[in-house]
């Protein structure tokens, strides 16, 4: 019985974190780095908390189902161990169903930010941990669209250097012939062509791409003195590998 106080004293414990630190799949701008630092806290801690209470409801009801079928045990007596029983497969679901909405909303809210190697071998794990498998596969395209991150990043950033670095991009005469280019390479693009503005996406990069979109047709578009610049778009899209290699 002490056991069983002391678990669900840890389990309201649990649930102030979980209501201090929820998670939105849709993030308010401004604060992303609110989520990024403080839920990952939030997050490992629950993690940590988890793995060391497992075991502990589950030896629990293994204790209680042995005592349950005990014929010393009073008709009484095996009542109330059977409350307790259910008790603690109720807490241990609840724990689970909070820890499962947990790794899935922090994976999604990565794919907000800027891709960084670290936070997404993190929420690969997180994700990797979910254990209602009906949860998991529903929300199959984070785990997908996380493992294709960097790749997709890599890409996009690949055209837009390009568009950067293309000497047509300085030449007024060519302004229109130069804008439909980069324009169709950008559509020409895997992930655009799979993905982008999709049910399925990696949020951070749709806005990216979008900025360059506008770039180009304003460079296309706009007063002749106008020229696209790229340079805050290709430092959006920069970032060091797992080798410290910058991308």
């Amino acid at each position: 019985m002490k056991k069983f106080i002391l678990l669900l004293m840890l389990f309201s414990f649990i649930e102030n974190i979980v209501a201090q630190n929820e998670v939105t799949s849709t993030p308010v701008k401004g604060r992303e780095k609110h989520i990024a630092g403080l839920q990952v806290d939030s997050i490992m801690l629950l993690d940590s908390m988890a793995q060391r209470l497992y075991p502990l409801i589950n030896q629990l009801i293994r204790d209680l189902r042995i005592q349950n079928n005990s014929n010393i045990e009073t008709q009484q007596n095996n009542e109330e161990l059977k409350k307790e029983n259910d008790r603690l497969k109720i807490v241990n679901s609840d724990l689970t169903g909070k820890l499962d909405t947990m790794y899935v909303q922090i994976a999604m809210t990565y794919l907000s930010l800027k891709y960084s190697p670290t936070r997404v071998k993190f929420a690969l794990e997180m994700f990797d941990r979910i254990a209602n498998e009906q949860v998991k596969t529903e929300y199959s395209w984070v785990n997908k669209m996380l493992k294709e991150y960097e790749k997709s990043m890599v890409e996009v950033k690949t055209v837009v250097q390009r568009a950067q670095n293309d000497a047509v991009r300085m030449e007024k005469p060519m302004k229109e012939m130069y804008a439909d280019a980069y324009m169709n390479k950008i559509k020409e693009m895997s992930y655009y062509k799979m993905y982008y503005r999709g049910k399925s996406v990696i949020e951070y990069l749709d806005n990216e791409i979008t900025k360059v979109l506008k770039l180009l047709d304003a460079h296309k578009n706009k007063y002749q003195n106008y020229t696209a610049d790229f340079t805050e778009v290709i430092n959006n899209l920069t970032f060091e590998d797992t080798t410290g290699t910058v991308q």
